[in-house]
């Protein structure tokens, strides 16, 4: 079993550093993830027992101010996840009360088919990107052809004091009244002429601005 426990820390910490390298980012998810990798494959290197796994949020995330997040239980519940995932264990659910070890003895085996999803999502522990949304701003011309209440789908847009509006309530933002927007399509134009024109490489983050 510790030979096992210890070839998933190995492979994993291997994949995480590739992805370093990719990226160039060393972040502090980096960090945490190098500390469960670690504690991991000391536990194995020590005969530790798994049932030590559920010491282990408290080793990784020490004291009692949070460092990440708004509360230092979320992020050793978080941490508590990822120690089951790197094991190569599925997530517990949120309404369940399990210990982290549980399914352990059954997980670390000499063949090992990771079942689906292969990409697990933390839910509590993420901040979710921000919705999507399709919004009017100062640059509507409130043109003579309104192509955007033309297409929309669900007649979400609609002409008002000579602007276009958005019901919000309607909308599935799907998007068709931005592409087919001529002012939008403008402003686009000449983001991608200024990009094409800036002295900064591609990537950079002053790409499409000039040094002053």
């Amino acid at each position: 079993m510790q030979n096992t426990i210890a070839m998933i820390a190995v492979n994993s910490y291997v994949i995480k550093n590739q992805e370093v390298m990719m990226r160039g980012l060393y972040s502090s998810k980096t960090e945490i993830r190098h500390k469960i990798f670690t504690e991991i494959a000391r536990m194995a290197y020590e005969g530790q027992s798994p049932e030590m796994l559920e010491e282990l949020p408290y080793k990784i995330v020490p004291g009692e101010i949070a460092t990440y997040r708004d509360s230092i239980f979320l992020e050793r519940a978080v941490v508590g996840e990822r120690l089951r995932v790197a094991m190569g264990m599925s997530l517990r659910k949120v309404t369940e009360h399990a210990p982290i070890s549980k399914g352990v003895e059954a997980s670390v085996i000499e063949e090992k088919y990771y079942e689906p999803p292969l990409i697990n999502v933390i839910k509590f522990a993420c901040n979710s990107c921000p919705e999507k949304r399709v919004m009017i701003t100062e640059g509507c011309q409130g043109c003579l052809e309104h192509p955007c209440v033309e297409v929309c789908p669900k007649k979400a847009v609609h002409m008002e004091g000579g602007r276009s509006h958005i019901d919000e309530d309607a909308c599935i933002k799907c998007g068709k009244c931005e592409a087919q927007c001529p002012q939008h399509l403008e402003i686009r134009k000449l983001l991608e002429e200024a990009s094409a024109a800036s002295p900064y490489p591609p990537g950079c983050r002053n790409r499409g601005r000039f040094p002053s």
